[in-house]
């Protein structure tokens, strides 16, 4: 796969989907939701195709694991997260990270499907798999 063309195709689906570019800030008082201009787009890559077979899942979960304690800035976003792992030349691991609002308003799926239409097709030997970000955080984030 190509990184760069990865990082463009979901920074087209997120200017197309309001959603996508939606933040959390505090006016009067009160939480409101504010649609960004910019598109920003927070991939992490890691190429753990070189390591021994037995050491490339658990690196993959590491990873995961990592990922699954990010860290979202609810005023400043992005409020999804994206992480693509090659574990080998045709095996790649898609992993979207985003709070439980985005999960409510929108299907991955379809996310998946633009991604497929707009500039690369995700081969069968990619595993997709969904965090959700902790819904607690964002109602203590926006008391």
């Amino acid at each position: 796969l190509n990184i760069a063309t990865v990082k463009e195709a979901i920074r087209q689906i997120i200017v197309r989907h309001e959603v996508w570019r939606t933040v959390f800030k505090e006016v009067d008082g009160e939480p409101m939701q504010v649609v960004c201009a910019e598109a920003k787009v927070n991939l992490y890559y890691e190429d753990i195709a070189r390591l021994e077979a037995s050491k490339k899942d658990e690196r993959a979960f590491d990873i995961s694991k990592q990922d699954s304690k990010f860290v979202f800035n609810l005023e400043d976003g992005p409020l999804v997260h994206f992480t693509l792992i090659k574990k080998s030349e045709e095996g790649h691991i898609f992993q979207i990270n985003a709070i439980t609002y985005l999960r409510l308003t929108c299907t991955y799926s379809h996310f998946i499907s633009s991604i497929n239409i707009i500039s690369f097709k995700i081969p069968s030997a990619i595993l997709i798999s969904f965090i959700e970000y902790n819904a607690f955080l964002l109602h203590n984030k926006l008391k």
